[in-house]
């Protein structure tokens, strides 16, 4: 629908009618991703990088006003210009090269940068990229596929070898990258796009469109550019417009109407969440070639999610599938608990939870092992069988492949619910370290399982060779969760029987429903302890470590009751 906005006429579209103008004619449209897509995979936008290197120059200055310094140095007050002084300030090409260098080591591709080298690579999207940033995340996300090879054009002499292949994608770093130190970041660089770029846009743009994703458009260059495409005048070029997406939110609200999200979008417009040039550019476009160029902004809540629905929507269910293992985390939750039929505002408050139990860990899902310390064990009367309890992190490498288990099987206990979702706390832990792609390609097979089960997948790059996945926990369809002590003692049953069934020798147990869920945590550890007195083994020799991550969860006084009221007589207790 056309509104006026910001003094002019534009058409703001819903997202429907861009996936399906997309749906309709595959390999009609040319991804042009900014830095908002990066954004997804963490990569810091503009204005994060500004404040930080302000903070940088900062230091050491004896500044009485560090407002009135950066409003002088840094054109501090002037949106269009701080990024590029702020970089003109913090030092030479060499210099500014070496910093994105170093900020964008660990980055790894959001599932936006997956979404865009599946569709490119099964010619949903054009098989050439358009793009501002100068991370290498697309061209990751082409190599950890492994499906296609992509290749960056930097440079001139990179662009003689473009070409429209059937098994090769290309992406056109318009502001270069950190490989080649031909970053173009500083604003008498990104004054203009280089020349060469241009014949090959207007070639491959001939009867087809620009998808625009995570783009302000606050370069100048990006404008000039852009303008000399919209003006050219062969009318096949950008035949099939431009449609402009526009971010507005993580998820879009389930109750949203689409007059509300349209009003949602225009407000997000007016308040600069695009450039006023290219607002007029695109209204300019509109009133002088009609549907023959057609020119539109469009809501994105996330980049990844309108690319999955563009996922969706195809009739290819290999990519389907290929899709949903390279899913972002939340994103990965979300099509987990739609299955299951879960209400979308029971799925985004169950989330909300799981981030606040992460948070309480105090370490992210990927980082470095924390330390395990024995505190005291139980050895059976027969010898067999010695229950240990440990203080630290159950996801601790150096205690899975511990020498003193060598020769021995041994297999790691997830706290789960029933879908296997692998949500948070432990879970997300050893999901981060075993693998996530080929570990969730296991898990999408026996999901969902029954309460008070568990399931057995191998462990990926853990030094171990299983990872029991043990349903403790069920959401329920009004958003409370179903857990008890008895569930926990009938999940640990069942641990114990698969490792029976496996002879697994060595098993490391985390509390069970004592995370989201916040059942208390002494009550998990009783439950645990009750299965394990009430089983037997016919394995020569068998340890289990129960791992508490902290002792403010339960003290290491309560612990040594626990075990002595629920081992006691049969397990000797002593120090470890």
């Amino acid at each position: 629908m056309r509104r006026a906005v910001l003094n002019t006429y534009i058409d703001l579209l819903g997202q429907p009618d861009v996936v399906h103008a997309i749906r309709e004619s595959p390999g009609r449209h040319v991804a042009f991703l900014g830095a908002g897509v990066s954004k997804e995979a963490n990569v810091p936008l503009a204005g994060e990088i500004c404040d930080e290197i302000r903070n940088k120059l900062l230091t050491g200055r004896n500044v009485e006003n560090a407002d009135a310094w950066a409003k002088e140095h840094l054109n501090w007050d002037d949106p269009r210009r701080r990024y590029t002084a702020c970089l003109d300030a913090y030092g030479s090409a060499e210099q500014r090269v070496a910093y994105f260098r170093r900020l964008l080591r660990d980055a790894r591709p959001a599932f936006a940068h997956h979404g865009t080298a599946l569709l490119m690579s099964r010619g949903i999207l054009f098989e050439t990229a358009l793009t501002t940033n100068f991370d290498k995340l697309l061209e990751r996300a082409f190599i950890e596929q492994g499906s296609m090879e992509c290749q960056a054009i930097r440079t001139p002499e990179e662009g003689e070898f473009w070409g429209e292949e059937d098994d090769k994608c290309y992406v056109f770093k318009l502001h270069g990258d950190y490989d080649t130190l031909n970053i173009l970041n500083t604003r008498p660089e990104t004054r203009s796009i280089p020349d060469f770029f241009l014949p090959h846009a207007l070639s491959f743009l001939r009867a087809r469109g620009l998808l625009v994703l995570g783009s302000a458009a606050n370069e100048e260059s990006i404008v000039d550019f852009l303008k000399i495409i919209l003006a050219d005048k062969n009318k096949r070029v950008l035949s099939a417009g431009v449609r402009w997406g526009v971010f507005v939110g993580p998820r879009r609200p389930v109750d949203m109407t689409t007059d509300q999200e349209i009003d949602h979008l225009q407000a997000k417009i007016e308040g600069g969440a695009v450039s006023l040039q290219v607002v007029e550019l695109l209204a300019d476009m509109n009133s002088e070639y009609g549907d023959r160029r057609p020119c539109s902004f469009f809501p994105v809540w996330g980049s990844g999610n309108l690319l999955l629905e563009l996922i969706q929507v195809s009739d290819d269910m290999q990519l389907h599938q290929e899709a949903q293992l390279l899913l972002d985390h939340p994103m990965r939750l979300h099509a987990t608990f739609r299955e299951q039929k879960l209400d979308p505002k029971i799925i985004d408050e169950h989330i909300d939870k799981l981030l606040e139990a992460q948070k309480k860990l105090g370490a992210p899902a990927a980082g470095p092992d924390q330390p395990v310390q024995s505190a005291f064990r139980a050895v059976s009367d027969d010898g067999k069988r010695e229950i240990r309890i440990a203080y630290g992190d159950v996801t601790s490498e150096s205690m899975m492949g511990d020498p003193e288990f060598a020769g021995m099987r041994r297999a790691v206990v997830s706290p789960e619910d029933t879908t296997i979702s692998a949500g948070g706390g432990v879970a997300l832990r050893l999901l981060s370290k075993a693998g996530p792609r080929n570990l969730l390609n296991e898990l999408s097979k026996l999901s969902p399982i029954d309460h008070g089960t568990c399931a057995v997948t191998s462990a990926g790059k853990l030094p171990l060779p299983y990872i029991f996945h043990a349903a403790a926990l069920r959401i329920c369809p009004d958003g409370s969760y179903d857990i008890s002590s008895g569930r926990v003692e009938e999940v640990t049953s069942d641990i114990l029987h698969c490792a029976e069934a496996l002879k697994v020798g060595a098993l490391f147990v985390p509390l069970l429903g004592a995370g989201v869920a916040n059942r208390p945590a002494s009550e998990s550890l009783k439950a645990i302890l009750s299965a394990i007195a009430t089983s037997t083994t016919a394995l020569e020799r068998q340890c289990i470590t129960i791992v508490i991550f902290m002792e403010s969860i339960v003290s290491r006084d309560d612990a040594l009751g626990a075990v002595e009221e629920k081992l006691t007589p049969g397990f000797v207790v002593s120090d470890a």
